[in-house]
């Protein structure tokens, strides 16, 4: 009986400890009427080590559905709130510029010799907006159960989604909008928690 019952713990952990995505900002942004137009480049997702930070093979955490997974809902939830998605052609090199050099545009404040890149792309896609994403996992140990001590852990590992929402045009380089989203596990990408850190990254830009 003892046994069942710490299996009853360790599988219900993660439940009774809330597992579900916490955004990081309240803030929202609406693009109005023929301005909803936005280019929006592929997630730039990363795995790595929760203790040392070193990057990990994302084929061992299924990194390719996950990011395709990722992408397809985001241009589903913006598609939904009357935004218009274009995604990245990698064929375009402007386009592929700024997909390869996602980090410049994830900052506080864009770096200035990005900027005249992003007004080009801009012009060249008749897009309004550019919207970057990244999602940085970290990989720890998973849950576990100790039958000699009765000592119950919950999985280590975490998500963090982020977004930011680039005009262009904008002459400060600062993102006009931009959104946090931890997952508080390893992300599975065909699972209902990751389709609502998604939704909830997205749910104030409309």
């Amino acid at each position: 009986m003892k046994y069942w019952l710490f299996l009853l713990l360790l599988f219900s952990w993660p439940r009774l400890h809330g597992q579900a995505p916490v955004a990081g900002s309240t803030r929202s942004f609406h693009l109005a009427g023929d301005s909803a137009s936005v280019l929006v480049l592929p997630v730039s997702l990363r795995y790595e080590d929760i203790y040392t930070d070193t990057p990990l093979d994302p084929a061992q955490h299924k990194g390719a559905e996950t990011a395709i997974t990722f992408d397809s809902l985001a241009f589903a939830f913006l598609s939904q709130s009357g935004i218009h998605p274009l995604p990245a052609d990698p064929a375009d090199s402007l386009q592929q510029k700024l997909i390869a050099s996602g980090r410049h545009l994830l900052r506080p404040v864009i770096p200035t010799t990005w900027r005249s890149v992003l007004a080009h792309t801009a012009q060249s896609a008749s897009v309004r907006y550019i919207l970057v994403c990244s999602f940085r996992v970290k990989v720890g140990p998973g849950g576990y159960w100790d039958p000699n001590t009765g000592a119950i852990g919950a999985s280590s590992s975490y998500g963090r989604m982020h977004a930011a929402l680039l005009d262009p045009f904008a002459p400060d380089g600062k993102p006009c909008w931009t959104q946090d989203v931890e997952l508080r596990k390893l992300p599975r990408p065909d699972s209902k928690r990751f389709s609502e850190a998604v939704q909830l990254l997205f749910q104030l830009l409309n």
